[in-house]
């Protein structure tokens, strides 16, 4: 049992309108493979993929055959708002963050502004339920926790300095959300798994 064979399965059994991936570079040549096996086993599903790679190197929309869009940047709220056309059945190719290929060539859109602390403190707590998540929390008894986005420091080889980059700045500010959000969503954890030991903030 090959594990592409899985998701032929997944993709056949949930027809989905769309599929989202995320990725760092070294994981993007496999998200390659997913979503050309996602475009041969269900044409009209919509692939997009965020993360890492895609904020940096956005041309990998052109690069990766089975890929509709990608995501750049902080996406969340226009994520939402991609989601909300394709329900529409509007075109979503206006959609702030989003790169997309138009007919070989890369098309990017404008960004929104990174999350304020407030627009933090709307996004929903984690889903933690889910089947993979949950075996691993529970296998290492454990639950880690990152209330904050950014970084203070501007080392060149890491990530954090390229996204700023990618947003005019010269350094990825830190942000979070209220403490009260924070406690939430550790008494939420503590509540959905009372098996858990430690609690550690990352």
């Amino acid at each position: 049992y090959h594990w592409k064979d899985g998701v032929l399965c997944l993709v056949k059994e949930f027809e989905p309108d769309v599929v989202g991936f995320t990725a760092c570079t070294s994981q993007f040549p496999v998200i390659k493979i997913l979503a050309d096996i996602v475009k041969e086993t269900s044409p009209k599903t919509i692939n997009v993929c965020g993360g890492y790679h895609p904020t940096l190197h956005p041309q990998c929309v052109v690069e990766a055959k089975g890929l509709d869009a990608v995501f750049v940047g902080e996406s969340e709220y226009s994520f939402l708002n991609f989601l909300e056309k394709m329900k529409n059945n509007q075109s979503w190719k206006d959609c702030n963050n989003i790169a997309y290929n138009d007919n070989g060539k890369m098309k990017k859109n404008k960004l929104r502004p990174f999350l304020s602390n407030e627009e933090l403190g709307l996004l929903p707590h984690p889903d933690r339920t889910g089947d993979a998540y949950a075996e691993t929390l529970l296998k290492s008894g454990s639950a880690p926790f990152h209330f904050t986005r950014g970084c203070p420091f501007t080392c060149t080889y890491c990530s954090n300095i390229g996204i700023a980059k990618v947003y005019g700045k010269t350094r990825y500010n830190i942000r979070s959300a209220s403490a009260e959000y924070a406690i939430q969503e550790i008494e939420k954890t503590i509540k959905e798994f009372p098996e858990i030991g430690p609690i550690y903030k990352i």
